[in-house]
């Protein structure tokens, strides 16, 4: 049920997935996964409905809801790090908020609490794949980033490196249970954009097209990985749908998307 929820969400079928989580909710509600998922449809649907404000205000009162579902889960079952991994995603959460707020404190705050928590589930059990996805961002991010950065991320107890950031996202793009979806997306852009080998981008985004045909994002990402690998049949045809796909986005997502189709064509 809630693997559908997921799933749903990331095809753009946003309303199906907050109903399909909100009674999974109320069926498993000691499922790790299912609180957060909830809060992270309800996120993507404002995000292309409402106002960048209102989808920030629910967003805090849906974390508001689930992080003392998960502190409770945790003190309840403290030797389950599943449940640890999802409090310290919901409360690494809660800094997007107060980064659109530009309230840098809290950001810092909210930001550093989550990832300590998901940190401590990565070393200590290296077989939980997907919270190797938010280690590998940071480390990635680091590695790009300048001397003080890096000596932040030191102090972390971090890797700041590119290689090694890239390849904890690569692990949980082809292994981790849930955050494969993300952290392809996330791979897919950094082999268009960053450390460029399009034919990698290509085995990443084609896997994200497949599954969710009407994810215009995830279609962009593998357009883009076609032109850039000279695949220029395949990419007309991959533009075609992209068109075809336009009017079934809200008048926000068309804001967002209508010059990358621009560019690429």
């Amino acid at each position: 049920m809630v693997r559908n929820g997921v799933y749903a969400f990331y095809n753009y079928e946003t309303s199906k997935a907050i109903e399909i989580l909100a009674k999974a909710r109320m069926d498993y509600p000691e499922n790790p996964t299912v609180h957060l998922t909830w809060a992270a449809a309800h996120w993507l649907y404002n995000q292309a409905h409402t106002t960048v404000e209102q989808t920030y205000a629910d967003l805090e009162t849906d974390l508001n809801e689930v992080i003392p579902i998960y502190e409770e889960l945790v003190a309840r079952y403290p030797d389950d790090p599943t449940y640890q991994l999802y409090l310290g995603s919901a409360t690494g959460l809660m800094a997007r908020i107060y980064l659109g707020k530009k309230e840098w404190l809290e950001t810092l705050n909210w930001a550093y609490s989550g990832f300590r928590i998901i940190q401590s589930v990565e070393k200590d059990h290296p077989d939980i794949v997907d919270a190797t996805l938010p280690i590998g961002i940071v480390e990635y991010y680091a590695g790009l980033s300048n001397v003080l950065i890096q000596w932040g991320a030191s102090l972390l107890g971090l890797d700041p490196s590119q290689d090694g950031g890239r390849s904890k996202i690569e692990r949980a793009a082809n292994d981790g249970p849930w955050a494969w979806i993300e952290a392809k997306g996330i791979i897919s852009f950094i082999y268009l954009w960053v450390d460029v080998d399009p034919e990698k981008a290509l085995e990443h985004s084609s896997v994200l097209v497949e599954r969710f045909p009407n994810n215009f994002y995830f279609r962009i990402l593998y357009t883009e990985s076609i032109i850039r690998s000279g695949k220029l049949n395949t990419a007309f045809t991959s533009l075609n749908t992209l068109e075809k796909m336009i009017p079934n986005l809200t008048p926000i997502q068309q804001k967002w998307y209508h010059s990358y189709f621009q560019y690429q064509n």
